[in-house]
């Protein structure tokens, strides 16, 4: 049974709290947030975690969210953009993203509002409005890519001769072999639709995995590989030098930490009500539903083996040709014919001698070769035979058939 299993020393860490700036597990974001205190100050760093977002009038505020997946709906993209370009700064730091800017040709801009009539926005195309104003999503310039280990650098480079570099690692502390990433596709580096787009960190010299996008009074910062900031890769030499390079582009009074904010919207995301939730909730579903569950755990103990037909007993062969043999002694005995019997006994001794020793009885050294063979002397030999020819010319008592009958079962148990 040892054999069966592996008893191993499993780290006690939580790898699924991904992105909690007060997470002290490999995956949150404990450090940085620490990290970010003692540039911006204790006091002027705060924790964002409430469902809606949350966000202040005035200027030179830092907001940061980070998360796998942020996704902003129409009506929190409008307000976070109205944040943006009164002068704030957003940093996103995620691999999958919903926000749309508007079209720069569509936008009149003068400072109070961007819109406030707008229509269901599409995640992978862009939107248009009765007033001109067309958005178009951020998150359509991310591309996906996989390797084991990624180069980046904060200037343009050409090959995997960086100053730094990433490797994934996984719940047991190892590297992994291939993992994938995520990045600004080629074109977006250059222009971005009259948007000042301004390339910072690089995975090659045609692809920015780090960038900086002017949007009125303020930026809008986007890194597409969050990981690359949680606990666990504090172990790396990129890490400190990763975030005094990103850090050296921010300047504000304020910053805003958004703790696990995956998406924002006013959906009713709770928790159905599941089937098993309301026949367990009824007293007579609920005894019905304890009742069957009962009933197939005996069917499963008892009627789980395959079933099978009764096995006829198989009545043993009985040796019938004892009976016929029993049955012709008596029929000689009966009618006194000792000497037909004797005939009989005779052609049955002389065929076991031919089948056996392979012995003719006519040739004339028979009984010499049976004596050598069968290791009998010739004298009990010639008694035999004397006694089943006698039989032919004179009558047969029972005493001498008694007699005869001993001195064949005699040669019987001395022959070999």
């Amino acid at each position: 049974m040892s054999l069966l299993l592996e008893f191993r020393n499993v780290p006690d860490y939580k790898w699924e709290k991904w992105h909690e700036f007060e997470e002290k597990d490999p995956s949150g974001y404990w450090l940085l947030g620490e990290m970010i205190k003692q540039s911006f100050g204790d006091t002027n760093v705060t924790y964002e975690k409430s469902d809606t977002l949350n966000l202040p009038t005035g200027k030179r505020t830092l907001l940061i969210n980070a998360a796998q997946h942020s996704s902003y709906e129409s009506s929190e993209r409008d307000s976070l953009l109205e944040f943006v370009a009164r002068g704030n700064t957003l940093l996103l730091l995620s691999s999958k993203l919903k926000l749309s800017l508007p079209y720069p040709d569509s936008l009149n801009y003068d400072g109070d509002s961007i819109s406030d009539n707008l229509l269901t926005e599409d995640e992978n195309e862009y939107e248009n409005k009765s007033d001109s104003i067309s958005y178009y999503n951020l998150g359509r310039e991310i591309r996906f890519g996989s390797d084991s280990i990624i180069y980046f650098e904060f200037e343009k480079f050409d090959s995997t001769d960086a100053s730094y570099s990433f490797n994934k690692i996984d719940s047991e502390f190892k590297n992994l072999k291939k993992f994938s990433f995520k990045y600004l596709r080629t074109y977006f580096d250059n222009d971005f639709y009259s948007y000042k787009y301004t390339p910072i960190g690089y995975l090659s010299d045609y692809r920015s995995f780090f960038g900086r996008i002017e949007y009125g009074d303020g930026q809008i910062y986007l890194h597409t590989i969050p990981d690359m900031f949680c606990n666990v890769y504090s172990k790396q030499d990129y890490y400190r030098h990763q975030y005094n390079e990103i850090i050296s582009h921010l300047d504000a009074d304020r910053v805003i930490l958004q703790n696990k904010k995956h998406k924002f919207n006013f959906f009713d995301n709770s928790p159905k009500e599941s089937p098993i939730q309301f026949i367990l909730s009824t007293p007579s579903l609920k005894w019905a539903y304890y009742l069957t569950l009962f009933s197939l755990l005996l069917f499963t103990i008892f009627r789980s083996k395959r079933l099978q037909r009764i096995i006829p007993t198989i009545e043993k062969e009985e040796n019938t040709s004892l009976q016929y043999i029993n049955t012709i002694s008596k029929i000689y005995q009966s009618q006194n014919q000792n000497n037909k019997l004797v005939d009989r006994i005779r052609e049955v001794f002389l065929q076991k001698m031919k089948a056996k020793y392979y012995l003719d009885p006519n040739t004339d050294n028979f009984v010499e070769s049976l004596s050598k063979k069968s290791k009998v002397k010739e004298e009990d030999i010639n008694k035999i035979l004397h006694k089943l020819n006698s039989a032919r010319s004179s009558d047969f008592t029972d005493d001498q058939l008694i007699v005869l009958y001993k001195q064949i079962e005699s040669f019987y148990k001395k022959s070999k």
